[in-house]
């Protein structure tokens, strides 16, 4: 009778991705890699957590999670993170560890159906983990149920001053992009350039673009260009469109400076509406036939910015 209250309950529970689906692929990671006494640990607490919950319990569990199972990094195949995919668009499983991994599966087991209960473990974590068990639950967050429940364990990590933290809320998350409204997401951007994450690396960035993100982000270039300071050439991606005629003589200045930059600015006169850009670019030919050549887009010149940096 609970497993058909159970299923009924789920079926009905709004959900980001099929959890049951989750963590079959999940423990089918962690058995390719996890010793035999690794796997038998991690269905000892699987089973402990299905039919005998306590939150004292999880978090002993969730505690322990290295010593049985190493914390090398996670193979994963392009098949796996195809079948991810499937299973939840913008997924990213890459760049995972096994404790890492594991410890999402053992976040996912502990939903048991109650949201206020949950929340307060998923806050257990936060306020008493350390950086690797915090960094964990943050990599479960495109996975956990009720979403708009988990946006203020997003805006945690978004106001985090551990930067790898708020990478992982920020950066191969299609969760912020979904979920955040604009003002918190407008922050997370800003916040993302200020602390030179890579742009190119935000899920759903090019269509949460918005007015009022352009404006700020022109301003914050202003400020760095009157400090005498390096701007990011992706920062204006998500001015371009929104760009006006004030915004030109940066883009002018750009022309005059290093290469990548050059292609920053003709990117800029391509993806803007002003005609006074798409004059500007008619200056120079060369510099767009090279673009067309070598496939340069937005993505290209944050994946060649970030690695020079």
């Amino acid at each position: 009778m609970y497993t058909i209250f159970n299923r009924l309950f789920f079926l009905f529970t709004p959900m980001q991705a099929d959890l049951n689906k989750v963590k079959k692929i999940l423990f089918k990671l962690l058995s390719r890699q996890i010793s035999n006494t690794g796997i038998n640990w991690l269905n000892t607490v699987i089973y402990d957590l299905e039919t005998n919950y306590t939150e004292s319990s999880f978090m002993q569990w969730y505690s322990l999670v290295p010593r049985f199972t190493g914390t090398e990094k996670l193979f994963v195949s392009e098949k796996d993170t195809l079948d991810a995919n499937k299973i939840r668009k913008g997924w990213h499983i890459t760049n995972l560890t096994i404790d890492q991994t594991t410890r999402i599966l053992l976040v996912l087991n502990a939903f048991q159906g109650n949201i206020s209960e949950y929340n307060k473990t998923l806050n257990k974590i936060l306020s008493s983990g350390d950086l690797k068990e915090i960094d964990a639950l943050f990599s479960a967050l495109p996975l956990l149920p009720f979403p708009k429940e988990q946006c203020e364990l997003a805006l945690a990590g978004k106001r985090t001053n551990i930067s790898s933290l708020f990478d992982r809320i920020a950066l191969n998350n299609p969760f912020p992009s979904e979920y955040l409204d604009d003002d918190n997401w407008n922050q997370m951007i800003l916040k993302a350039v200020f602390i030179e994450s890579p742009l190119y690396k935000i899920y759903g960035l090019d269509k949460r673009m918005n007015i009022k993100l352009a404006s700020m982000l022109f301003d914050y270039a202003k400020e760095r260009k009157a400090a005498g300071r390096v701007i990011t050439p992706e920062l204006w991606r998500l001015v371009a469109p929104y760009a006006e005629s004030s915004v030109l003589e940066s883009i002018k200045q750009m022309f005059e400076q290093e290469l990548i930059h050059k292609f920053s600015a003709a990117l800029f006169c391509s993806s803007c509406s002003l005609p006074e850009a798409k004059t500007l670019i008619k200056s120079y030919p060369q510099l767009m036939e090279r673009i067309k050549e070598e496939k340069i887009n937005w993505d290209e010149i944050g994946k060649k910015w970030f690695h020079k940096i």
